[in-house]
């Protein structure tokens, strides 16, 4: 329960999937060619509207040893053509210095758990362009869910205060949100790969590794969590099992079993597309449309960067420089001084879960 819990991307996308194709045993050829590195089924590639700047979305699952090629054969070869940009990382500062100190006490851990982040990253700097930490604080994230889990209760608890209306609006427009339909998106193709499919056994090992070692003590908590969840229904499901079909225990039991599925369901689809989804894919376009800016080759987009009048800088500025984030833009001008030359694509290396949601921000002008 544990190991698939964490590893979420592949059961939340694979519903996407079911929810927005079309057919998934025909193949749609794209309308337009790519405009950098070759297509891959798990990435986004398009020009961002108001920058015209070329943004490359790599759709990874989390530790898999096909995201991890992907990731950086992609950056790669944007770098060997002198296209690559940047690369936006689904991380931020507080976890990408703590998996920095980590592989300095442990170097052997770099290779062993290494992921399709580091490995951008790696490849980034390798060819002096900047990495780009995209994801909000994993203190804010951590206070949201506590947030919505108490947010939550009192909702469900509530069905005649306006509890569940809340909750099925909220629920509802973050699936809208962050599972759109439609061409242009990662389809089952992107979750059906071979390739993916095979890594699957290594990216289930090493997912939660990884938590274990960054942070034993909660993940022994969520972990025992879990597993007394997952004991309560194992109980129940005893007891209804033994049970006569007519008797009250067993339809007691059964009214339990249902009514325990139902919560923690809401629960965790609630935290799911809300928090971990929704509201991290705002942050994570708000970034990369942040480089696309500092990448743009149309003058008016450059002079009002420059001038501080760009509506969605002066919108996000107070926020970033609270956040502690406002690194990024003049990280990025410093290398654009180096004097290089011709278009440059911005690549943001993300949980597949998140793509389609963050492209439907970027190409709707829905993050300024």
């Amino acid at each position: 329960v544990l190991l698939f819990r964490l590893n979420f991307t592949a059961p939340v996308f694979a519903f996407q999937t079911f929810v927005s194709t079309p057919s998934l045993f025909s193949r749609r050829v794209p309308k337009t060619p790519p405009l950098g590195a070759a297509r891959a089924p798990q990435v986004l590639e398009f020009r961002e509207p108001r920058t015209n700047v070329t943004v490359m979305l790599i759709g990874a699952m989390h530790y898999n040893p096909a995201s991890i090629a992907l990731a950086e054969n992609t950056c790669r070869e944007l770098g060997e053509s002198s296209s690559l940009g940047c690369v936006v990382v689904e991380s931020c500062d507080v976890r990408w210095e703590a998996a920095n100190e980590m592989d300095e006490r442990m170097p052997v851990m770099r290779k062993l758990l290494g992921n399709e982040m580091r490995a951008a990253g790696d490849v980034s700097e390798e060819y002096g362009r900047p990495v780009i930490l995209g994801d909000q604080p994993i203190n804010v994230t951590v206070a949201r869910l506590k947030e919505t889990c108490s947010e939550t209760a009192q909702d469900l608890v509530s069905p005649f205060g306006g509890g569940w209306s809340r909750f099925r609006e909220d629920v509802g427009r973050a699936f809208g949100e962050t599972m759109p339909k439609g061409e242009g998106y990662i389809s089952a193709f992107g979750l059906l790969d071979f390739k993916l499919i095979a890594g699957l056994p290594v990216a289930f090992l090493k997912y939660p590794a990884s938590y274990i070692l960054g942070s034993p003590l909660t993940t022994l908590l969520f972990g025992s969590v879990l597993y007394l969840m997952s004991s309560l229904d194992s109980a129940n499901a005893a007891v209804t099992v033994a049970a006569d079909v007519s008797s009250p225990a067993y339809i007691l039991s059964s009214i339990f079993s249902l009514s325990f599925a139902a919560l923690e369901t809401a629960f965790f689809a609630r935290l799911l597309l809300v928090v971990l989804l929704a509201e991290r894919n705002v942050t994570l376009a708000g970034r990369i449309l942040e480089q696309c800016e500092i990448y743009s080759s149309s003058s008016d987009s450059q002079e009002g960067l420059d001038n501080g009048n760009n509506f969605f800088s002066g919108v996000i500025s107070p926020v970033t420089k609270l956040l502690g984030l406002e690194t990024s833009v003049a990280k990025t001008e410093n290398y654009m001084m180096r004097g290089d030359d011709g278009e440059k694509v911005v690549v943001a290396v993300l949980g597949m879960a998140h793509c389609n949601g963050i492209k439907k921000i970027l190409m709707e002008g829905q993050s300024s």
